[in-house]
């Protein structure tokens, strides 16, 4: 995979850089590793399926995909009373919030297990 996309790489930075400069170095670049991802995943697959967990894949998709949508809302909503760094600040805390919620309510396995360590951590504190 990686000298298929060397190769392509080379192959393709004599067509556009020339045509495009540095966006044709990165467009090549994009599409390099576009084909190892692709490479890779195709030959793996059989081992992608059995460590993957599909199920828990969806949930983070759906997660991030009201994440950014809620990320969008808020950085509208925080448009012009705020400067740029707080802008940014209180959509990362919105964005992080409303995903840690909807994994909790989708019973996300990974953020229950990071929880539960939590709790232990926080109980050996408080314990004199």
């Amino acid at each position: 995979a990686t000298i298929v996309s060397a190769t392509v790489n080379v192959g393709l930075n004599f067509i556009f850089i020339p045509w495009l400069a540095q966006d044709g170095a990165a467009i090549t670049t994009l599409i390099a590793e576009a084909i190892v991802c692709i490479m890779s995943f195709y030959y793996a697959k059989d081992y992608v399926k059995k460590l993957v967990d599909f199920a828990e894949l969806g949930k983070s998709l759906v997660g991030a995909t009201l994440m950014f949508a809620i990320a969008l809302a808020a950085r509208g909503m925080f448009i012009e009373q705020f400067g740029i760094v707080i802008r940014i600040l209180l959509t990362v805390i919105v964005s992080v919030l409303t995903y840690g919620v909807i994994m909790i309510v989708l019973r996300d396995k990974v953020l229950i297990w990071v929880l539960g360590i939590l709790r232990e951590k926080i109980k050996i504190l408080f314990v004199f």
